[in-house]
Protein backbone atom coordinates (compact mmCIF):
# COMPACT_ATOMS: atom_id res chain seq x y z
CA UNK A 1 0.00 0.00 0.00
CA UNK A 2 1.54 3.17 -0.94
CA UNK A 3 2.23 5.40 2.39
CA UNK A 4 0.32 8.58 2.63
CA UNK A 5 1.93 11.57 5.02
CA UNK A 6 -0.13 14.08 6.95
CA UNK A 7 1.53 17.77 6.76
CA UNK A 8 0.50 21.63 6.75
CA UNK A 9 1.21 24.77 5.07
CA UNK A 10 0.89 27.76 6.18
CA UNK A 11 -1.01 30.73 4.12
CA UNK A 12 -1.13 34.40 4.61
CA UNK A 13 -5.15 33.78 6.71
CA UNK A 14 -3.69 30.40 8.45
CA UNK A 15 -2.72 26.69 8.54
CA UNK A 16 -4.06 23.73 5.97
CA UNK A 17 -3.55 20.52 7.20
CA UNK A 18 -3.45 18.01 4.16
CA UNK A 19 -2.35 14.55 3.05
CA UNK A 20 -0.68 13.32 0.61
CA UNK A 21 0.76 10.39 -1.12
CA UNK A 22 4.39 9.45 -2.74
CA UNK A 23 5.50 11.25 -6.16
CA UNK A 24 4.18 11.12 -9.58
CA UNK A 25 3.63 13.08 -12.62
CA UNK A 26 -0.11 12.44 -12.12
CA UNK A 27 -1.38 14.97 -9.64
CA UNK A 28 -4.72 15.04 -8.43
CA UNK A 29 -6.45 17.43 -6.04
CA UNK A 30 -9.22 16.29 -3.64
CA UNK A 31 -11.96 18.58 -2.69
CA UNK A 32 -14.35 17.72 1.00
CA UNK A 33 -17.57 18.67 1.14
CA UNK A 34 -19.12 21.76 3.46
CA UNK A 35 -20.42 21.67 7.39
CA UNK A 36 -19.50 18.81 9.07
CA UNK A 37 -17.10 17.42 6.36
CA UNK A 38 -13.10 17.14 6.23
CA UNK A 39 -10.63 15.52 3.94
CA UNK A 40 -10.68 12.51 6.25
CA UNK A 41 -14.14 12.12 5.81
CA UNK A 42 -14.87 11.86 2.23
CA UNK A 43 -11.80 10.89 1.05
CA UNK A 44 -11.21 7.92 3.33
CA UNK A 45 -11.87 5.14 0.43
CA UNK A 46 -11.19 7.54 -2.58
CA UNK A 47 -7.43 8.81 -0.98
CA UNK A 48 -5.82 5.06 -0.84
CA UNK A 49 -7.77 4.06 -4.20
CA UNK A 50 -6.04 6.68 -6.06
CA UNK A 51 -2.72 6.98 -4.03
CA UNK A 52 -1.11 4.15 -6.46
CA UNK A 53 -0.83 5.56 -9.92
CA UNK A 54 -1.29 9.39 -8.72
CA UNK A 55 0.23 12.44 -6.21
CA UNK A 56 -2.80 13.16 -4.47
CA UNK A 57 -3.35 16.06 -2.31
CA UNK A 58 -6.13 16.02 0.01
CA UNK A 59 -6.40 19.41 2.02
CA UNK A 60 -8.76 20.40 5.09
CA UNK A 61 -10.56 23.50 3.77
CA UNK A 62 -10.01 26.58 6.12
CA UNK A 63 -11.63 25.67 9.23
CA UNK A 64 -12.53 22.18 9.04
CA UNK A 65 -10.49 19.19 10.19
CA UNK A 66 -7.05 20.91 11.26
CA UNK A 67 -6.99 23.45 9.47
CA UNK A 68 -7.58 26.17 12.16
CA UNK A 69 -7.06 29.08 13.03
CA UNK A 70 -8.14 30.99 10.32
CA UNK A 71 -8.65 34.33 9.19
CA UNK A 72 -11.40 35.47 7.07
CA UNK A 73 -14.58 34.51 5.60
CA UNK A 74 -14.35 31.33 3.10
CA UNK A 75 -16.97 31.72 1.05
CA UNK A 76 -17.05 30.39 -2.92
CA UNK A 77 -14.51 33.53 -3.70
CA UNK A 78 -12.55 32.55 -0.07
CA UNK A 79 -12.59 28.67 -1.37
CA UNK A 80 -11.24 29.50 -4.91
CA UNK A 81 -8.18 31.85 -3.55
CA UNK A 82 -7.44 29.34 -1.00
CA UNK A 83 -7.01 26.63 -3.70
CA UNK A 84 -4.97 29.04 -5.62
CA UNK A 85 -2.68 29.57 -2.93
CA UNK A 86 -2.55 25.68 -2.30
CA UNK A 87 -1.79 25.06 -5.91
CA UNK A 88 1.06 27.93 -5.84
CA UNK A 89 2.81 26.81 -2.18
CA UNK A 90 3.04 22.78 -3.81
CA UNK A 91 4.34 24.07 -6.91
CA UNK A 92 1.85 22.43 -9.20
CA UNK A 93 0.84 24.31 -12.43
CA UNK A 94 -1.78 21.77 -13.61
CA UNK A 95 -3.92 19.43 -11.73
CA UNK A 96 -6.87 17.13 -12.19
CA UNK A 97 -9.43 18.31 -9.46
CA UNK A 98 -11.88 16.01 -8.00
CA UNK A 99 -14.39 17.59 -5.51
CA UNK A 100 -17.55 16.39 -3.49
CA UNK A 101 -20.52 18.95 -2.95
CA UNK A 102 -19.16 22.07 -1.35
CA UNK A 103 -15.88 21.31 -2.88
CA UNK A 104 -17.24 20.14 -6.79
CA UNK A 105 -18.51 23.96 -6.57
CA UNK A 106 -14.92 25.38 -5.74
CA UNK A 107 -13.49 23.23 -8.16
CA UNK A 108 -16.24 24.27 -10.99
CA UNK A 109 -15.15 28.16 -10.35
CA UNK A 110 -11.75 28.00 -9.55
CA UNK A 111 -11.69 25.99 -13.62
CA UNK A 112 -13.76 28.55 -15.06
CA UNK A 113 -11.44 31.07 -13.47
CA UNK A 114 -7.76 29.23 -14.24
CA UNK A 115 -9.13 26.85 -16.92
CA UNK A 116 -5.01 26.52 -17.84
CA UNK A 117 -4.40 24.62 -13.92
CA UNK A 118 -6.89 22.24 -14.44
CA UNK A 119 -6.37 19.51 -16.64
CA UNK A 120 -9.22 17.22 -15.79
CA UNK A 121 -12.21 17.68 -13.78
CA UNK A 122 -14.27 15.64 -11.71
CA UNK A 123 -17.36 16.30 -10.11
CA UNK A 124 -19.08 13.99 -6.85
CA UNK A 125 -22.47 14.81 -6.29
CA UNK A 126 -21.67 19.21 -7.28
CA UNK A 127 -23.32 21.59 -5.57
CA UNK A 128 -23.14 25.51 -7.17
CA UNK A 129 -25.52 24.31 -10.09
CA UNK A 130 -28.84 24.87 -8.14
CA UNK A 131 -31.24 28.00 -8.44
CA UNK A 132 -32.23 26.73 -4.83
CA UNK A 133 -31.54 23.98 -2.64
CA UNK A 134 -34.27 21.25 -0.63
CA UNK A 135 -36.60 23.89 1.61
CA UNK A 136 -34.72 26.59 0.87
CA UNK A 137 -36.00 29.07 2.92
CA UNK A 138 -35.60 26.48 6.12
CA UNK A 139 -31.84 25.86 5.16
CA UNK A 140 -31.45 29.96 5.04
CA UNK A 141 -32.70 30.16 8.23
CA UNK A 142 -30.81 27.07 9.70
CA UNK A 143 -27.40 28.29 8.41
CA UNK A 144 -27.91 31.63 10.07
CA UNK A 145 -28.75 30.78 13.33
CA UNK A 146 -27.15 31.29 16.47
CA UNK A 147 -25.59 28.20 16.49
CA UNK A 148 -23.36 28.44 19.56
CA UNK A 149 -25.81 28.37 21.62
CA UNK A 150 -28.26 26.20 19.90
CA UNK A 151 -25.44 23.44 19.00
CA UNK A 152 -25.65 21.40 21.88
CA UNK A 153 -29.06 21.29 21.87
CA UNK A 154 -30.11 20.45 18.74
CA UNK A 155 -26.65 18.34 17.50
CA UNK A 156 -26.13 15.51 20.04
CA UNK A 157 -24.78 12.63 19.04
CA UNK A 158 -27.95 10.40 18.04
CA UNK A 159 -29.45 13.46 16.38
CA UNK A 160 -26.54 13.84 14.14
CA UNK A 161 -26.50 9.80 13.61
CA UNK A 162 -30.50 10.50 12.53
CA UNK A 163 -29.82 13.56 10.16
CA UNK A 164 -26.92 11.81 8.67
CA UNK A 165 -28.67 8.53 8.01
CA UNK A 166 -32.08 10.57 6.83
CA UNK A 167 -30.11 13.29 4.74
CA UNK A 168 -27.11 12.15 3.55
CA UNK A 169 -27.51 8.40 2.83
CA UNK A 170 -30.48 6.61 0.72
CA UNK A 171 -28.46 3.10 2.05
CA UNK A 172 -26.27 3.76 5.40
CA UNK A 173 -23.15 1.97 4.49
CA UNK A 174 -21.60 -0.37 6.49
CA UNK A 175 -19.26 1.72 8.16
CA UNK A 176 -21.99 4.62 9.00
CA UNK A 177 -21.10 4.08 12.59
CA UNK A 178 -17.52 5.09 12.07
CA UNK A 179 -18.73 8.00 9.50
CA UNK A 180 -21.44 9.07 12.44
CA UNK A 181 -17.90 9.15 15.31
CA UNK A 182 -16.08 11.33 12.63
CA UNK A 183 -18.50 13.83 12.23
CA UNK A 184 -19.10 14.16 15.62
CA UNK A 185 -15.34 14.73 16.21
CA UNK A 186 -15.21 17.30 13.69
CA UNK A 187 -18.44 19.14 15.65
CA UNK A 188 -16.42 19.10 18.51
CA UNK A 189 -13.48 20.39 17.45
CA UNK A 190 -15.43 23.37 15.59
CA UNK A 191 -15.93 24.46 19.73
CA UNK A 192 -19.41 25.87 20.04
CA UNK A 193 -18.91 27.43 16.88
CA UNK A 194 -21.45 26.90 13.85
CA UNK A 195 -21.40 23.67 12.30
CA UNK A 196 -22.12 25.04 8.67
CA UNK A 197 -19.41 26.38 6.57
CA UNK A 198 -18.76 29.88 5.50
CA UNK A 199 -19.65 28.60 1.87
CA UNK A 200 -22.95 27.59 3.19
CA UNK A 201 -23.76 30.67 5.37
CA UNK A 202 -22.72 32.98 2.61
CA UNK A 203 -24.02 32.03 -0.92
CA UNK A 204 -26.99 30.28 0.61
CA UNK A 205 -29.58 33.32 0.37
CA UNK A 206 -33.28 34.31 1.26
CA UNK A 207 -34.59 33.70 -1.87
CA UNK A 208 -32.11 31.32 -3.77
CA UNK A 209 -28.38 30.68 -4.24
CA UNK A 210 -26.17 33.31 -4.55
CA UNK A 211 -23.23 31.02 -6.31
CA UNK A 212 -24.87 29.14 -9.99
CA UNK A 213 -22.48 28.17 -12.62
CA UNK A 214 -24.78 26.34 -14.64
CA UNK A 215 -24.80 29.06 -17.05
CA UNK A 216 -21.44 28.91 -17.34
CA UNK A 217 -20.72 25.45 -18.07
CA UNK A 218 -20.63 25.35 -21.55
CA UNK A 219 -16.95 27.21 -21.26
CA UNK A 220 -15.47 24.22 -19.49
CA UNK A 221 -13.61 22.55 -22.33
CA UNK A 222 -11.60 20.12 -20.58
CA UNK A 223 -12.74 15.88 -19.69
CA UNK A 224 -15.23 16.14 -16.96
CA UNK A 225 -16.58 13.12 -15.11
CA UNK A 226 -20.22 13.71 -13.22
CA UNK A 227 -20.81 11.26 -10.78
CA UNK A 228 -24.14 11.45 -9.14
CA UNK A 229 -26.42 9.49 -6.82
CA UNK A 230 -29.93 8.86 -8.45
CA UNK A 231 -31.50 9.26 -4.85
CA UNK A 232 -29.69 12.35 -3.68
CA UNK A 233 -31.95 14.22 -1.53
CA UNK A 234 -29.71 17.45 -1.49
CA UNK A 235 -28.75 17.82 -5.24
CA UNK A 236 -31.46 16.20 -7.25
CA UNK A 237 -30.08 14.18 -9.95
CA UNK A 238 -31.37 16.21 -12.79
CA UNK A 239 -28.80 19.10 -11.98
CA UNK A 240 -26.20 16.30 -12.87
CA UNK A 241 -27.82 15.58 -16.05
CA UNK A 242 -28.44 18.79 -17.19
CA UNK A 243 -24.60 19.81 -16.19
CA UNK A 244 -23.36 16.60 -18.20
CA UNK A 245 -25.59 17.78 -21.66
CA UNK A 246 -23.93 22.01 -20.86
CA UNK A 247 -20.35 20.72 -20.31
CA UNK A 248 -19.00 20.11 -23.86
CA UNK A 249 -16.61 16.69 -22.76
CA UNK A 250 -18.43 15.31 -20.58
CA UNK A 251 -19.56 11.73 -19.06
CA UNK A 252 -22.56 10.90 -16.64
CA UNK A 253 -22.61 7.84 -13.78
CA UNK A 254 -25.39 8.05 -12.25
CA UNK A 255 -25.26 5.22 -9.46
CA UNK A 256 -28.76 3.59 -8.09
CA UNK A 257 -29.82 3.91 -4.90
CA UNK A 258 -26.93 6.47 -3.81
CA UNK A 259 -27.76 9.62 -1.62
CA UNK A 260 -25.79 12.61 -1.47
CA UNK A 261 -22.48 11.16 0.07
CA UNK A 262 -21.13 9.09 -2.82
CA UNK A 263 -17.51 8.79 -1.90
CA UNK A 264 -18.54 6.84 1.22
CA UNK A 265 -22.20 5.56 0.56
CA UNK A 266 -20.65 3.62 -2.45
CA UNK A 267 -16.91 3.60 -2.34
CA UNK A 268 -16.09 0.91 -4.98
CA UNK A 269 -18.25 1.83 -7.20
CA UNK A 270 -16.93 5.58 -7.35
CA UNK A 271 -13.68 4.63 -6.59
CA UNK A 272 -13.73 2.20 -9.96
CA UNK A 273 -15.28 5.56 -11.81
CA UNK A 274 -12.79 8.23 -10.48
CA UNK A 275 -9.90 5.98 -11.53
CA UNK A 276 -10.78 5.12 -15.01
CA UNK A 277 -11.68 8.60 -15.68
CA UNK A 278 -8.40 9.40 -14.84
CA UNK A 279 -6.11 6.85 -16.29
Amino acid sequence: MTAIASSAVNLCDGTIRYDRSSESDSVVVLLHGGGLDNARLSWRHLLPALADVHRVYAPDWPKHGGSWPWRGIVDQAGLERCLGHLLDRWGLRSVALVGVSMGASAALGFTLAHPERVDRLVLLDPGGLQESVRMHLLSYLAVQAPWPRLTALALRPWVLRRLIQRSTFATPPADVEEIAAGVIEELRAKRNRSPYSDWQRCEIGPHRMKVNFMACLGQIDIATLVVHGAADRLVPVEIARESAKRIPNAHLHVIDGCGHWSPRERPAEVNAAVREFLS
